[in-house]
């Protein structure tokens, strides 16, 4: 498989959620009357043939009582690349949850990579519709399942569903940091992992652990390192950005 020179993975600090009872992110109690903070991360993968954002972050400080999200805004740490939202060719998520979607008007004008079933079942729990909307008007690739985002393998949309009906992952080929991948929300902590713990509000629990194995698959058969997105020790162990992995 090719590994054009030149692909890096900044991982950025988009912020954090912090929540009182962390017992929603597992159906059999292990969480169950624990308080947890987790990040909130973004990542600007840079590619001989453009750049791409995948999670949107916070956007804003927001207190919903159960959850409270700090914001760590992207555009201007961006800034310490010479890079502006103009310069990002694709926006990508791994599902439209408010912790993933929260800056992604910022990037309006990039081409959006959107998982049709994703868009056509997003919640608006917390708000989450509006926060989405340059979706309508925005230049969009349209896709279902998996994506290979600049076709050569090297920067992959992998359909991962479980957590949300159209969540996905991200298998990126690096050149010298091998096969990594971004599990969005298909595990949360590494507890999550070890355990294979299904949170309550997945859409299937079934499909949850299919997309585990499917990704553990790869781990397995591909030597990829998996990054567990929420997860503070996972991101504490990627370059500091704007230091990255290539």
């Amino acid at each position: 498989m090719s590994r054009p020179d030149g692909t890096k993975l900044f991982a950025i600090n988009a912020g954090t959620a912090a929540l009182a009872d962390f017992g929603v992110f597992s159906d059999i109690g292990y969480f169950d009357g624990m308080a947890h903070e987790v990040r909130v991360p973004s990542y600007l993968i840079m590619h001989p043939k453009g750049n791409m954002i995948w999670e949107a972050g916070n956007g804003t400080d927001q207190d919903f009582g159960f959850m409270q999200l700090k914001a760590n805004p992207i555009a201007p740490q961006l800034e310490k690349i010479d890079l502006t939202p103009k310069d990002i060719n694709f926006l990508a998520f791994s599902h439209l949850h408010i912790d993933h979607i929260g800056e992604a008007s910022t990037f309006k004008d990039s081409t959006w990579i959107m998982n049709t079933i994703e868009w056509n079942t997003m919640k608006d729990d917390l708000g989450e519709k509006a926060l989405v909307a340059d979706y309508v008007n925005a230049n969009k690739i349209e896709i279902q399942g998996d994506h290979d985002v600049f076709g050569d393998g090297t920067v992959q949309i992998l359909f991962t569903p479980g957590h949300t009906q159209g969540h996905q992952s991200l298998l990126l080929r690096l050149e010298n940091a091998g096969n990594v991948i971004l599990c969005g929300d298909a595990f949360h902590q590494r507890e999550t992992r070890t355990a294979r713990l299904v949170p309550s509000f997945n859409t299937s629990r079934a499909d949850t652990l299919a997309s585990m194995d499917r990704l553990e698959g790869i781990v397995k058969y591909q030597n990829a390192r998996l990054v567990i997105q929420h997860d503070k020790r996972d991101f504490a162990e990627l370059p500091k950005f704007p230091a990255y992995l290539d």
